[in-house]
């Protein structure tokens, strides 16, 4: 048995990645950069190495916060 997300959640999820970069490294904000992060940390029961891919971001949240 395998566990993997649907192609329509991970063409949603990819999709929604594509938008994001596009506004890099433009106007976003900090919610933004939440609502990805969210998504990629729902998908990890799916994915295996998710959390390897979604660090970088979450340093960059939060040092915009300092």
């Amino acid at each position: 048995m395998t566990v993997k997300l649907t192609p329509e959640k991970a063409l949603a999820l990819k999709a929604d990645c594509d938008l994001f970069l596009k506004k890099c490294p433009g106007n976003i904000v900090i919610q933004e950069v939440a609502q990805i992060i969210g998504k990629i940390v729902s998908s990890f029961p799916g994915v295996l190495h998710g959390p390897l891919y979604y660090r970088h971001l979450e340093k960059g949240q939060n040092l915009s916060f300092s």
